[in-house]
Formats: C-alpha cells, sequence, structure tokens
C-alpha cells in the first residue's frame, strides 16, 4: 500500500510539473505573440515618421522654390527698387509660408 502511495504521489508530482511546463509554454507563446506586434507597429510608426519627413521636406522645398521665384519675379519686375528689399521682401514671405505650415501639422 505503501509503495502504491509513493507511486501516486510520484505521478501528481510529474503530473503538475508538466502542467506547469504547459502553462510556462502558453506564457512564452503569448509573450512572443505581443512582442511581435509590439515589433510590427514600432516599424509601421518608424514608416510613417519617415513618409512624413519626407513630405515636409517636399513641402519646405516648395516653399523655396515659390520664393526664388517670387524673387525672380520681383527683381524682374522692379528693378529701380533695391536688390536688398527684394531679398527681403521674398524672405518675409518665406518666412509666412513657413508658419502657415506650421500651423497645418498642429
Amino acid at each position: 500500500h505503501r509503495m502504491q502511495t509513493r507511486v501516486e504521489l510520484k505521478q501528481k508530482d510529474l503530473e503538475s510539473k508538466a502542467m506547469a511546463i504547459e502553462a510556462s509554454r502558453s506564457t512564452t507563446a503569448e509573450a512572443q505573440r505581443v512582442f511581435t506586434l509590439a515589433k510590427s507597429a514600432h516599424t509601421h510608426n518608424l514608416e510613417v515618421q519617415k513618409e512624413v519627413v519626407q513630405e515636409e521636406q517636399m513641402l519646405r522645398q516648395h516653399i523655396q522654390d515659390n520664393a526664388r521665384q517670387e524673387l525672380e519675379l520681383s527683381a524682374k519686375n522692379r528693378p529701380a527698387e533695391s536688390a536688398a528689399q527684394v531679398a527681403k521682401e521674398a524672405l518675409d514671405s518665406l518666412k509666412r509660408q513657413l508658419k502657415s505650415l506650421e500651423r497645418q501639422a498642429d
């Protein structure tokens, strides 16, 4: 009888160890799933950030091109005015466009 009890205890011990291992496995699998989700979300965020930066650079370039064109037109249309005045106006225009761009970004 005593031998049977010992065998039963040993069996129960093995069963509880097996259950612990199974629980640990499913916890590990869940952790890996969460990690993978977090990693792909992070990657997606980086891609979106990169797109936003590229978009901003394109807009800035566009604003600079516009400012240069304005400067050239002003210089052609008003040869009597000093070049410094024309440059100042173009710079002011560029600043206004940048401010409006920043407001749109917010």
